[in-house]
């Protein structure tokens, strides 16, 4: 049987944290980053010793809960290639290597239920670098990287999906532009070369360290990842994931298409929900897409909250302390939220930096 989540069901980014949870009914995900605010994770009395991508944007996703815990899938996992990273791969990709990070940019806002989260990714240990984001809708999960470069002969992936089978004989459900495997789609809206492994993989508590249980566990797991070769330059990644659907009724939700890939670039990452028009942007650096403009490097949440509101959640990816930064929203606007000026067209606002709190502004006709 399935409950409701407990609380706190939603959408937070813990921007203290460089952290994301975002909550439905029957299903849970979150994503982990760092900074040079924040550490990558760590290893103490020679435990941890594989996890050294966990904050490399690492994706977490189950339906019902015991997908990871409770089944011994740990020792069978492949630590180089954990869900939604992009990842160099090399003989020590999975190791024990930690610390602070080596770029400031990562943060998220959001509105409590759905939110926007974003970081530059550049690995400890490793020569890449990328541009992340992800969208939380109210269904789905929009993965945006560009920006992927990597100066070296290892292969670059972005790893999709790392998924440990429920059932041994589930069957990937495969076509054009979705996939579909034990209650969990995934879209290409744009034509991918997907690369899908099936295999049987072992391995053993004391191999992860702080163990020293030698019993050998074989577990089966389904990953699909994007090949970006070697020494790629600028490559990009785009991506949805659709929890608790069926290949059926995934088939229809690709088939209505409802949500639009705006940008994906060095100056901005954007996606529209077009059933809501919920917009989810990030900012790289001063840009503007579809009329919303930002003087600065930012995460905004756009959304309706009836025909003449609209609600902006934004924040400060980089955390500084103190100033402002400037945002202009298309659109006949006022607003008590915050000091303004307007055209006939758009409206303009400073919002404060927070050390990467969101701000909420409120906008009505």
């Amino acid at each position: 049987a399935r409950y409701p989540a407990p609380w706190p069901s939603g959408h937070r980014h813990y921007f203290a944290r460089d952290y994301t949870v975002h909550r439905r009914d029957g299903w849970f995900a979150s994503v982990k980053m760092f900074s040079t605010r924040t550490k990558s994770g760590e290893s103490t009395n020679d435990e941890n010793i594989l996890g050294s991508r966990q904050s490399d944007g690492r994706f977490y996703l189950v339906l019902r809960g015991d997908e990871y815990f409770g089944r011994d899938i740990w020792p069978a996992f492949d630590w180089t290639r954990l869900p939604g990273i992009t990842v160099e791969q090399k003989a020590d990709t999975a190791s024990d290597v930690y610390g602070f990070g080596k770029r400031s940019f990562a943060g998220g806002t959001g509105d409590g239920r759905n939110g926007v989260s974003a970081m530059e990714l550049a690995p400890l240990g490793s020569v890449l670098t990328a541009r992340k984001t992800w969208i939380f809708f109210d269904d789905a999960i929009v993965f945006l990287s560009n920006g992927i470069t990597s100066p070296s002969t290892n292969r670059v992936e972005t790893i999709v999906n790392q998924w440990p089978l429920l059932n041994a004989s589930s069957q990937l459900v495969r076509r054009d532009d979705w996939a579909s495997l034990e209650n969990v789609g995934y879209w290409f809206p744009t034509a991918v070369d997907l690369k899908v492994s099936r295999e049987m993989r072992n391995g053993t508590w004391s191999s992860l360290g702080g163990s020293a249980d030698t019993t050998s566990h074989t577990k089966s797991f389904v990953t699909l990842w994007l090949d970006h070769g070697t020494a790629p330059v600028n490559a990009t990644a785009e991506y949805v994931i659709v929890p608790n659907k069926t290949s059926t009724s995934m088939a229809a939700w690709a088939a209505s298409r409802p949500i639009s890939i705006l940008a994906n670039n060095d100056t901005v990452s954007a996606a529209r929900d077009l059933r809501t028009n919920a917009l989810g942007i990030t900012f790289w650096r001063a840009g503007a897409i579809e009329g919303f403009q930002s003087n600065a490097p930012a995460v905004v949440l756009a959304t309706m909250t009836d025909a003449n509101t609209m609600r902006i959640d934004v924040a400060d990816p980089n955390a500084s302390a103190t100033g402002t930064m400037q945002l202009t929203i298309p659109g006949t606007w006022r607003t008590s939220s915050v000091a303004y000026t307007r055209t006939s067209r758009s409206i303009t606002f400073n919002v404060p930096r927070k050390g990467g709190e969101t701000t909420t502004v409120i906008l009505t006709r």
